[in-house]
């Protein structure tokens, strides 16, 4: 429980600060301390909360006419990436999982963004955010450079990727729900999730006017990359 609640303090401090990043830190971290397909539900019932209390906050800057393209092609992966999660054995679902934040992680440091957006790369970037949100629970990185694509100012991309990942934690969500992935265990560790939001908020506002953003994105990567070899030290050893 203890280490659950640090990983989702952790990982909510992230997402306060730059309005994406909570799966891509509390994957590892939980895959670590309670398996990787309880990781998957844990991560999605406390992210669903995270996401519309940050639409709320930003819900007069979302992009509505980029959130129904991409949306549409989550729905379209969210099915593939439940199968993927329902029949991989757990060992490879956390060396998949430390591969995609690792992925994720070169991604966003290499500082390179996607050719100018367009409707077919909204499509794309979504149906892969669907697979591997319900396979890994890391949806965000197609979306982070998607949305980067577009050239949004800071609060309309908080806004559209906080819209985003609303509409697909819900039916994410739903589906976990359908298949009995919510057990009294999980319900029991996502029960941290409020408290773990209320402290990760009042983190993050602090940090934040002390943070450069060039030292933030140091300290996000570093984070990440660690959580990352962790989890695949943890596969390799046992």
């Amino acid at each position: 429980m203890a280490a659950v609640a640090v990983a989702l303090v952790v990982a909510c401090s992230m997402q306060a600060v730059t309005g994406f990043g909570f799966a891509l830190v509390a994957m590892p971290l939980l895959a670590l301390a309670v398996g990787a397909h309880d990781a998957v539900a844990v991560a999605s019932l406390v992210g669903t909360v995270g996401s519309f209390l940050l639409l709320a906050r930003y819900r007069h800057q979302v992009r509505w006419n980029l959130v129904w393209p991409a949306l549409v092609g989550a729905l379209l992966g969210m099915p593939l990436g439940l199968y993927v999660l329902l029949v991989v054995d757990e060992k490879f679902l956390r060396l998949a999982i430390a591969a995609t934040v690792l992925v994720s992680v070169a991604a966003l440091a290499s500082g390179r963004q996607l050719p100018q957006g367009s409707r077919l790369l909204d499509v794309v970037a979504g149906f892969i955010s669907g697979v591997l949100n319900t396979s890994v629970s890391t949806n965000g990185p197609p979306l982070v450079l998607s949305l980067h694509a577009r050239g949004l100012d800071p609060d309309a991309f908080r806004g559209t990727i906080s819209a985003l990942f609303a509409a697909s934690a819900v039916v994410g969500d739903c589906l976990f729900a359908a298949t009995g992935r919510y057990t009294p265990t999980v319900l029991l560790y996502a029960a941290l999730g409020p408290f773990a939001l209320l402290v990760g908020r009042w983190a993050g506002q602090v940090a934040a006017p002390y943070l450069t953003v060039r030292r933030f994105r140091f300290a996000v990567l570093a984070t990440l990359g660690l959580a990352s070899c962790s989890a695949v030290l943890s596969v390799v050893v046992g």
